[in-house]
């Protein structure tokens, strides 16, 4: 039974950490204003942005301490305080609703495939940069004169769109709520998000883990900055990535497939969970059969739209496959390697970089079947394993922006793990890289700031990985 005068404190504690937290999102809407896109970029208050996420991201590591007190004190499942956790992350999450996003431009982008998709075109077929010309169809050349100030700030704009059929008909259906609107795909967004949450509570209560860990998801700044404000679209693949694991857990493989074939549909990242999604149906081929059939199926109606739009030097799966590269210390130390193997090899040095992907890739894949490789023994052996997955893919990503991480700390709450906490910390000093290009320094500092974002985040990967080759994770995960 738990001391009345021990609960008042933590109810205390978490309310002060919701007035703290929900302050941060309103001084975040506030400084909003001074990020507007007609700015120039040394007139932003870069350093002031990166400084302030950082210091949020230890906060959230404060929060992980209060986490574990109330769990000792018994009040992990405690009504009073999961009304207080989740009512805190949806008015952070509001705030950001009329908020100007911050240094990012992406959901331009969004906007634009949104309203194509709408009219009934295939987002596939025409670069943004070509959609005024007079080769363009005549419905898309309209749209270039109705949304003249989105299609003008659209980045990469030679490049077709790489977002899959699903993420398109997200884009579309913000599109139909109000056409052109940031607000409207936030709306979106805050759908997706609020499904996340509701999934990883139901996660959370399948492997016996104290519900008060959706903490660690639901208040993270880094991922309210990135899915809110900026409304980066990871906002609505993360839900079928948790639905997928939710529907494994509970013994339903078959099932499972819907919402992972969802989640590629939508970012094609998530193919690295099908080997472990198709584990438990090895024992029985009829639905194997079946689970394939239904991923085959979405797979043909995903690639379609690309195939047709025609997969050349002007498609953006194309180029992002090819040479796309950012933020990564690791995957950089790997480049630069490769390039000289392939000098002292004589090998033509262009080689280099596909080289890496591939070694990268191949990692991966090693890792999504060493993980499928045993029989899954349970509930909590899932998400273990499906995190293990993802943190590869994400900590071996040729490109490592702070979005990205969003698919690692949607498993925080089942896996609390340091380095994810050093995550949210350290890796919105990637926002400094804006300050040195506004100052004529980038190529100066750059190669310097990415290893002081990441040596302290390998290092507290590093201190996980002695702990749980001291302590085995099945312990740390599940409720003693």
């Amino acid at each position: 039974m738990t001391d009345p005068s021990a609960r008042r404190t933590l109810l205390a504690l978490w309310l002060a950490v919701a007035a703290i937290f929900i302050a941060g999102a309103f001084a975040l809407l506030i400084a909003s204003d001074r990020y507007q896109w007609a700015l120039r970029l040394a007139e932003l208050p870069m350093v002031a942005f990166a400084l302030a996420m950082a210091g949020a991201g230890v906060l959230l590591g404060l929060v992980a301490l209060l986490i574990r007190a109330t769990i000792r004190n018994g009040l992990g499942d405690a009504p009073g305080v999961l009304v207080i956790i989740i009512a805190t992350g949806f008015v952070m999450r509001a705030l950001m609703l009329p908020s100007t996003a911050i240094l990012e431009d992406d959901f331009h982008r969004y906007l634009w495939d949104g309203a194509v998709t709408a009219h009934g075109i295939n987002p596939f077929e025409t670069a943004p940069g070509d959609a005024a010309k007079e080769t363009a169809p005549a419905v898309v050349r309209q749209l270039a004169s109705e949304g003249q100030g989105i299609l003008d700030r659209v980045n990469h704009p030679h490049l077709k769109t790489i977002y899959p059929p699903v993420a398109q008909a997200a884009f579309a259906a913000a599109y139909l709520i109000e056409p052109w609107s940031l607000r409207a795909w936030r709306i979106v967004c805050l759908i997706g998000e609020l499904a996340t949450l509701g999934l990883g509570l139901l996660l959370l209560a399948t492997i016996g883990r104290p519900l008060a860990w959706i903490a660690l998801y639901w208040l993270n700044p880094l991922v309210v900055k990135e899915l809110m404000n900026s409304g980066h679209m990871e906002a609505i693949v993360l839900p079928f990535v948790i639905g997928a694991v939710l529907l494994l857990a509970r013994d339903r493989a078959l099932w499972a497939t819907v919402p992972l074939g969802l989640a590629i549909g939508a970012k094609v990242w998530p193919a690295v969970l099908v080997p472990l999604v198709l584990r438990p149906l090895i024992a029985h081929p009829v639905r194997l059969a079946g689970a394939l059939a239904i991923l085959g199926i979405m797979a043909v109606l995903w690639l379609l739209p690309p195939l047709i739009g025609g997969l050349d030097r002007e498609s953006g799966f194309v180029a992002y496959a090819s040479y796309w590269q950012t933020n990564s210390a690791l995957f950089q130390s790997v480049g630069r390697g490769m390039r000289i193997l392939f000098d002292g090899l004589q090998l033509p040095p262009e080689w280099a970089g596909t080289a890496s992907r591939a070694l990268v890739a191949g990692i991966v894949g090693v890792v999504a079947l060493w993980a499928a490789w045993r029989p899954i023994s349970g509930a909590r052996d899932v998400v273990i394993r499906a995190a293990v997955v993802v943190l590869a893919l994400f900590f071996l990503s040729p490109a490592q922006f702070p979005w990205y991480a969003t698919w690692a700390l949607v498993f925080l709450p089942f896996l609390p793990l340091a380095a994810l906490i050093g995550t949210t910390i350290f890796l919105p000093l990637y926002y400094l890289s804006f300050h040195f290009v506004a100052h004529g320094d980038h190529d100066h500092w750059a190669p310097w700031l990415i290893w002081i974002e990441w040596v302290p985040i390998w290092l507290l990967l590093l201190g996980d990985m002695l702990r749980a080759w001291r302590k085995p994770l099945e312990i740390e995960i599940g409720r003693p």
